[in-house]
């Protein structure tokens, strides 16, 4: 049916070593969804399909420099559920979970996860009125 290889590599390295050799016949699959549709209504044209969606090094969540990291395969369900995040949120101005789902479009949860949440971090504690 369909004429692509699925590769799911064990780990970054692994990963850039494929895409160094065949990245021009190759896309990534992450969480799949615009790449499967194309898939099956025969609009994708690659010879291979790499997955790294469960790649150790693209889901971590940690601090980085005083700053929230978040890594490229982090889904919303695990910052939502992440230690770490609650940490950080907790300790800062916190957001409420309202207000992170009220957010219209990818682009702007991009801009919350990469611009607010770090600069919410960064600030340090805020003084608690208790």
């Amino acid at each position: 049916m369909f004429d692509v290889d699925y590769i799911r590599p064990d780990n970054l390295e692994e990963t850039l070593d494929f895409l160094n050799t065949k990245g021009a016949e190759s896309k990534i699959l992450a969480g799949g969804t615009d790449i499967m549709i194309d898939l099956r209504s025969g609009t994708l044209n690659t010879r291979y399909l790499i997955d790294v969606s469960r790649l150790d090094e693209l889901k971590k969540i940690e601090i980085c420099d005083g700053k929230l990291c978040i890594g490229a395969a982090v889904t919303i369900a695990e910052l939502l559920e992440s230690e770490i995040t609650h940490f950080a949120v907790k300790n800062q101005q916190p957001v409420t979970l309202q207000q992170f789902l009220a957010l219209k479009s990818l682009d702007d949860c991009g801009r919350f996860i990469h611009e607010e949440l770090p600069v919410r971090f960064a600030a340090g504690p805020q003084q608690s009125s208790e």
